[in-house]
């Protein structure tokens, strides 16, 4: 006969069970309604000659609070992005926007290829025949994050300012920035 013996959970087993249990509790509310959504962008594909490559991944995304619900109509959140000038990342802000009647917009993706090299496209909005057309004005934009962004090996990562939507460096510097 076999002797049950039993044994106390360990710590990282007692925190994946609260994990799951946390996890399982943020679907149900998610599904009852109880978790409210952004309104989002109708979303379009990239092609391939969107992707450009990049030396490395960016780093991890910013925190940023969203603003609340702008009164305008129509209006859809658009989530802050890495962007790059040459090779070095900039944060692209989240923004609230009313996009263009038929338009639909590609979020930033990377692609890994077949021989390791990481290939980036930005975020990007398109008309309904899938042609690249400017991005809608701004109605309300994020507060950027003033922490400093961690790299790949636990460093502190010198992202710059933040873009501006004019295209330049926003007055808001960032920790650690150079």
């Amino acid at each position: 006969m076999r002797a049950w013996t039993t044994t106390t959970p360990s710590a990282f087993a007692r925190a994946a069970s609260v994990g799951v249990v946390l996890a399982g509790l943020y679907a149900c509310a998610a599904s009852c309604g109880g978790v409210p959504s952004l309104p989002r962008p109708k979303l379009a594909p990239h092609v391939s000659k969107d992707l450009f490559l990049i030396p490395a991944p960016p780093p991890p995304a910013k925190v940023e609070l969203v603003p609340a619900l702008p009164s305008q109509k129509d209006v859809v959140w658009i989530d802050g992005e890495w962007t790059f000038r040459g090779r070095r990342p900039r944060w692209r802000r989240g923004r609230w926007v009313v996009p263009v009647a038929g338009a639909k917009f590609a979020p930033w993706t990377s692609v890994r290829g077949p021989d390791g090299k990481l290939w980036y496209a930005h975020g990007k909005w398109v008309d309904a025949r899938g042609e690249e057309i400017p991005a809608p004005p701004i109605v309300l934009e994020a507060e950027p994050s003033k922490t400093t962004v961690v790299g790949d090996f636990g460093d502190d990562e010198d992202v710059g300012r933040d873009i501006s939507e004019d295209g330049g460096a926003s007055r808001v510097r960032d920790a650690g920035a150079g």
